[in-house]
């Protein structure tokens, strides 16, 4: 698994977790996607971030955990 290092890098991760974060509000009100598979898909990310370790790494697992509590 790749992550941000440089000042671009970590522009572009933040976008791209804003973007999903729309993304799944959206689909939930569309009624497409339910509460119960945003949280599925929740706990694969952090399961697939429980195989690193590091810093960097936390801060992931954080984030996920404060935009998708």
């Amino acid at each position: 698994m790749r992550f941000a290092t440089s000042p671009n890098e970590r522009a572009d991760a933040i976008a791209a977790l804003t973007l999903i974060r729309a993304l799944s509000h959206h689909l939930i009100e569309a009624r497409v996607l339910s509460a119960e598979e945003l949280n599925m898909v929740r706990e694969d990310a952090l399961e697939e971030l429980a195989t690193g370790s590091g810093p960097v790494i936390e801060e992931a697992r954080k984030m996920i955990e404060r935009e998708y509590p």
